[in-house]
């Protein structure tokens, strides 16, 4: 009945009273993987929470293969347009936008937190503003990148 009712866009499970979803808020997760071989392409996961419960996502991905620069080098990413995309995504679902966002970031070892960080962060602070621009936004987004 769970399969059923997942495959019929229904939402088997949610979380409730989670710490801090006293507000609207979107939880991102972004993972990389680092595929070897011929190909030696890089894959970023991409999925952003749509409701309260947890339990609805607006999933992407992007790849790129860069055999030729460093590890830590591909593991930047152009994230921007699907940070876009799951905060209008977001308020398109539940008729306001996002007034929290945490992102949790995966597959990063401590010595890489400051590029990550110096690259990432930026992108989803330029994705706010550039919503706000265009009038999708009314409100500035506070956001936690761990």
């Amino acid at each position: 009945m769970i399969q059923i009712c997942a495959k019929f866009g229904g939402q088997p499970w949610g979380l409730k009273g989670l710490p801090m979803m006293d507000k609207p808020t979107m939880i991102i997760g972004i993972d990389v993987i680092h595929m070897v071989g011929r190909n030696k392409l890089s894959l970023v996961g991409f999925a952003a929470s749509m409701d309260r419960y947890v339990s609805k996502y607006y999933i992407d991905s992007i790849s790129k293969g860069n055999p030729k620069k460093k590890k830590i080098q591909d593991m930047t990413f152009e994230l921007e347009p699907l940070f876009q995309k799951a905060i209008l995504k977001f308020k398109e679902e539940n008729k306001i936008a996002p007034q929290r966002i945490i992102v949790y970031r995966d597959s990063i070892s401590e010595g890489q937190n400051s590029v990550i960080l110096r690259k990432e962060v930026p992108q989803l602070q330029q994705a706010i503003t550039k919503l706000r621009d265009m009038g999708e936004l009314a409100e500035e987004i506070g956001f936690v990148y761990l």
